[in-house]
């Protein structure tokens, strides 16, 4: 599973990706509020997936007692790495508001800077709840709650996932074509996704994404200086998410030697392959693995386990308390309107 390129991966993720938007479009328009459980739990797949999840858990636990005696005696992490470490994912956990805020902006939507950093990080807390659902249909909610409609929220979700998924792919390969030796082609992949960033390319493949689940195609102002700025601002996110992961890294193994360059390639490449992992909320437990085996080449199996462990950890907390802040912005300000800023 290593061994997947990350420019083959990310193809395969669009299409996983779309195959949810579509699946769900209809619930989300016709029902906000959250899906019987009843009727969630007695579809076979949802059993399925639930198996595959528990299975993968199941792997991670039985390799973690094996390695058990290889795991490293770990002291207090040092605290100017670790708050180092923490400002620098903060500030790149800041930049995806921006970014949405860009992406509203270029559907005729404006919206206060604040209003966007709850629409962002409010839904994005569904993703650790199984079905893959949770996060859209609370973005649904939000996005309505503060004046946008399903199919323009839908639009720009899909253009802020699209740039997501381009931007670590190219940050992965970039990086890993040297410093974890990904095979030639995968740097030809990356090209080619990149003409799916010309604006006519673009818009056809959103409004396609909107009209395969019987919604009209929603006009939006993209062009490639967009685009561009927009790929910049995303490329930056993964660049900073990553060197603050380094940063960890560096509080907890001061001597260990490892460079920014291989980390930050690591956690993109993984993130982009745990995509695949439909069954998994959040690639719980894929992500994990597949950064540990990156990383065990490097520093050996048992400080990659306390690594790819403590990543999930210190972003998780990042996320929450950016979620609190937003639910709180939410609650408390206005959001969309023409004109208001």
């Amino acid at each position: 599973m290593v061994n997947i390129p990350p420019g083959e991966a990310s193809c395969v993720c669009l299409r996983v990706y779309l195959h949810h938007w579509y699946a769900i479009g209809h619930v989300v328009e016709s029902r906000l509020s959250q899906p019987s459980f009843k009727k969630t739990i007695s579809k076979p797949f949802f059993w399925g997936k639930l198996l595959l999840f528990v299975l993968v858990l199941a792997g991670l636990g039985v390799q973690v007692r094996a390695n058990w005696e290889k795991l490293p005696e770990l002291s207090a992490p040092h605290p100017g790495w670790f708050a180092f470490s923490w400002v620098i994912g903060v500030l790149a956990m800041m930049l995806v508001p921006v970014i949405l805020r860009n992406i509203l902006d270029c559907h005729g939507c404006q919206v206060f800077y604040r209003s966007s950093f709850g629409l962002y990080f409010v839904p994005l807390q569904g993703k650790y709840i199984p079905g893959k659902v949770w996060s859209m249909l609370w973005a649904m909610s939000a996005f309505r709650k503060v004046g946008v409609s399903w199919p323009t929220a839908l639009s720009c979700l899909v253009v802020l996932t699209l740039l997501n998924l381009i931007s670590a792919l190219l940050v992965s390969v970039g990086l890993g074509s040297t410093v974890l030796n990904f095979p030639w082609y995968a740097d030809i992949l990356a090209f080619l996704l990149l003409i799916l960033l010309e604006p006519r390319i673009f818009r056809y493949g959103i409004n396609l994404a909107l009209k395969l689940p019987g919604k009209d195609p929603v006009h939006n102002t993209l062009n490639l200086a967009k685009i561009g700025r927009l790929l910049v601002l995303n490329l930056l996110y993964w660049l900073l998410f990553g060197i603050g992961y380094w940063a960890l890294a560096k509080s907890l193994f001061p001597t260990l030697g490892f460079t920014v360059a291989y980390l930050v390639a690591a956690q993109s490449g993984a993130f982009l392959i745990a995509l695949l992992a439909f069954f998994a909320p959040a690639g719980l437990g894929v992500r994990e693995g597949i950064l540990a085996a990156l990383l065990a080449p490097l520093m050996g199996i048992g400080p990659a386990i306390v690594l790819a462990g403590g990543q999930r950890l210190w972003q998780i907390s990042l996320e929450l308390p950016c979620a609190a802040v937003g639910l709180y912005f939410l609650r408390k300000l206005p959001g969309v309107g023409k004109g208001n800023r």
